[in-house]
C-alpha cells in the first residue's frame, strides 16, 4: 500500500513536532523549578500542625459513582 506524499509529510511534521515538544518540556522541567519548598522555620520556633482531614464526603461520592456504574452496567446488560 503506497502512502501519498502528503500523508508522509504530515506524519513527518507531526513526529518532528512531538519530538520538539518533548525536548522543550524536558529541558524546561530540568532548568526551571516549578514548585519551590517553603523555607524551614528557625530553630526553636513553634510549628503549627493542621487538623486531620477526613475524606468522608469524597468517600461517599466515590461509593455513589461506583454504585451508579454497576447499576448502569447491570441495567444495560439485557438480563432479566
Amino acid at each position: 500500500m503506497n502512502m501519498r506524499w502528503e500523508q508522509r509529510i504530515r506524519k513527518a511534521v507531526l513526529a518532528a513536532g512531538c519530538v520538539g515538544v518533548l525536548t522543550v518540556c524536558s529541558s524546561a522541567r530540568a532548568g526551571l523549578p516549578l514548585a519551590q519548598a517553603t523555607p524551614a522555620p528557625p530553630p526553636g520556633a513553634a510549628t503549627v500542625s493542621a487538623p486531620p482531614k477526613y475524606y468522608i464526603v469524597e468517600g461517599i461520592v466515590v461509593v455513589l459513582l461506583v454504585a451508579g456504574a454497576v447499576f448502569a452496567v447491570c441495567r444495560t446488560s439485557g438480563r432479566s
